[in-house]
């Protein structure tokens, strides 16, 4: 009896030594097992429960099409601090297999924390069924390194007052009150627990999207029905109470959030709020439902300005020349919208922005504590041009009953500008992205080097997603060769000449081809014709912020390193990855756009257009042409105040520094 228990405590020594071994299994391994073993394929997304082989299964399935499609694999170990791609994705499916939670929910943040990893704007964990959103109806902005409320819900105030009139919620609730802590944490922590979930490219934008997360999030979601939040007011008044979460009604539409969210007792929004972005995998705010602070909030009042639309109704930007009174400098707002008029550029199509007289403005003094007259204090009538692009993701805009191109109108505002020989305020400050040609063949029009064809406007680092590459490029480090075949700013012209390329450097045995210069002489679309040989020559300021992204990125980019503007703002996103294409797990529920190459700008070195390649080394190239985790910095930082958020003229002081920047010298002519 005593060898058969000495025996069986060996057994177990020897079982339980084993299975330590098989934890620390190669990752490969583990994926094989997940494989082998994996008896419930697709239940991940039909119940609020996966085991653990379908979850590692998945992941190994994810961390094989990275290595094999994702263009910044090697890029980031270059780029990000103590990381490598291998090692991040065998760590990912390692903790998936050590997991002891089958909750859907909780597999999936620890799928966004393992993308969120690479540190790529443009890389989301996204569903065939949309995540719910859950918030309190409030949005937060760091200034100054305190945290304060800057918009909230329109109704949310009434929606207190209805439980709770002893309360002045109004006051409490204020746009400009300050943030002390959520839930017992400062928002520094906050912003700490909900970074690593969050796909950036910068850690401003990561720092930024953290912080609100603690408000309003389609990830982590809350485990009770409200949180607690102190709040301190202008008067240092501190006030703690419990704010309820709700939800968005999508919730309904999956079965764990359905489960999840029911047994918290979480209500649902009965409005709309926000709309799902999938350019950006996140929900957006729509901001006439909101009151506050809004990112996409334009420089100037909306009565100046005239926004066009996709066919779709998408905002695509909004174009105004605006007049220089005095009220710019002190209330900050149109002197007199009735004097506005819809004027024509000429041309068969109206073009779609308005334009504001010159030299009409009001002298009632709005503003104007001397009691002078604005026409008195800016004789002239000076005005500015005001162009915010919002995105680069559209091709045609609807002008009157037709659709043009899209950048048909604004090139026929430029040209008015620069009939006018009036200045430039270019607004970047809230662009997603889209097509990254369009930045290059825009620039034609701004930047005199690219109207002569002078300088190689787009050259692409290319990690393909062909596996038959993965012999011939050396881990990513491929640059592709892209001939001056394409014609046009359109990702179809584009791909069969670079897998032609990569199919000749294959043959070829080479490790690194050419890095082609590629030309784009404008927009070949033939409502740009008569816009051939345009250059808009006045002085211009860019506005940018994290949220330039992408496109928006590469746009600012080339205006800065071809000093063509000074720059004011913050910093941009500092995407530089681009076409995220769609990858699908096995069973068709989850998938990740994995960006399918790098893209950048070029620098000064190329000025001859005959010089069609230019070849050096890869680390020179990702050194200093491309862009991924490189935002671009504003040469003049600028950012919302404190006193303009109170105020509730949010923009004030930064407009009033960025106009004083533009026409400083013209003030002080016309003073004089």
């Amino acid at each position: 009896m005593k060898k058969v228990v000495l025996f069986f405590v060996y057994f177990m020594c020897c079982f339980t030594l084993f299975s330590q071994l098989s934890i620390a299994l190669p990752t490969s391994d583990l994926c094989v097992q997940a494989y082998e073993n994996n008896q419930t394929p697709g239940q991940c997304y039909k119940g609020d429960a996966c085991s653990k082989w379908e979850r590692v299964s998945i992941i190994c399935e994810y961390a094989q099409k990275m290595k094999k499609a994702y263009a910044g694999y090697t890029y980031k170990n270059d780029m990000l601090p103590n990381f490598n791609s291998q090692s991040h994705l065998d760590a990912c499916i390692q903790a998936e297999f050590d997991a002891k939670s089958d909750s859907t929910l909780l597999f999936q943040d620890r799928w966004r924390a393992c993308i969120a990893g690479f540190q790529d704007t443009h890389m989301h964990l996204m569903t065939s069924t949309e995540f719910p959103h859950v918030s309190v109806g409030l949005q937060l902005i760091e200034i100054d390194g305190k945290v304060y409320i800057k918009a909230r819900v329109s109704n949310l105030v009434k929606l207190y007052e209805a439980k709770n009139e002893d309360v002045n919620w109004g006051a409490i609730l204020a746009v400009g009150n300050e943030i002390l802590e959520i839930d017992g944490k400062t928002p520094e922590l906050l912003i700490k627990e909900f970074a690593p979930y969050i796909p950036a490219s910068s850690e401003k934008y990561r720092r930024a999207s953290a912080l609100n997360a603690a408000t309003g999030r389609s990830f982590r979601y809350p485990t009770k029905s409200h949180l607690t939040i102190k709040i301190k007011d202008d008067n240092e008044k501190t006030y703690e109470l419990e704010l309820p979460w709700r939800v968005t009604e999508n919730y309904l539409n999956r079965y764990d959030t359905d489960k999840y969210f029911k047994s918290l007792n979480i209500p649902v929004w009965e409005e709309a709020l926000w709309t799902y972005s999938e350019q950006e995998g996140q929900y957006k705010p729509i901001s006439e439902n909101w009151e506050g602070y809004m990112f996409s909030q334009s420089l100037f009042d909306e009565d100046l300005l005239t926004t066009l639309k996709s066919p779709s109704g998408r905002e695509v930007y909004s174009l105004g020349i605006i007049p220089l009174t005095k009220s710019i400098f002190a209330t900050l707002q149109a002197s007199d919208a009735s004097q506005q008029s819809n004027k024509a550029a000429g041309g068969d199509v109206e073009k779609g922005y308005r334009e504001i007289n010159a030299g009409e403005s009001s002298s009632s003094g709005a503003g104007n504590d001397s009691g002078e007259s604005e026409v008195a204090y800016f004789s002239g009538g000076y005005n500015f041009c005001y162009a915010q692009i919002k995105t680069f993701n559209e091709s045609r805009i609807v002008v009157g009953e037709k659709h043009a191109f899209v950048w048909a109108p604004l090139l026929s505002f430029l040209t008015t500008c620069e009939d006018r020989g009036l200045k430039l305020i270019l607004d970047l400050r809230n662009n997603p992205g889209g097509n990254s040609f369009y930045p290059p063949s825009l620039a034609h029009y701004l930047i005199e080097d690219y109207s002569k064809n002078r300088v190689g406007n787009s050259t692409y680092a290319i990690r393909t997603n062909f596996s038959w590459m993965a012999q011939a490029y050396n881990s990513g480090r491929a640059i592709a060769n892209a001939p001056r075949v394409i014609q046009g700013p359109t990702a179809e012209h584009m791909y069969p000449v670079l897998r032609q390329a990569h199919e000749e450097a294959y043959k070829a045995g080479k490790s690194k081809s050419n890095i082609a210069v590629v030309d784009y002489p404008g927009f070949d679309e033939d409502e740009m014709d008569e816009y051939q040989g345009f250059l808009y020559t006045g002085d211009m300021i860019t506005l940018i912020s994290p949220y330039c992204i992408s496109a928006c990125d590469r746009m600012s980019a080339i205006l800065k390193r071809t000093k063509r503007s000074p720059i004011y703002g913050t910093a941009t996103n500092g995407t530089g990855l681009g076409t995220a294409v769609p990858w699908y797990e096995s069973n068709g529920e989850y998938y990740v756009g994995i960006p399918s190459y790098l893209f950048g700008v070029t620098d000064e070195r190329i000025k001859n257009a005959d010089e069609q390649q230019v070849t050096f080394d890869y680390d020179i190239y990702q050194e200093e042409w491309l862009l991924e985790n490189r935002p671009t910095d504003a040469d003049h930082q600028l950012s919302i105040t404190l006193d303009d958020l109170r105020a509730g003229d949010y923009l004030g002081s930064y407009r009033k520094t960025v106009v004083n920047a533009l026409i400083a010298d013209d003030v002080t002519k016309l003073k004089n």
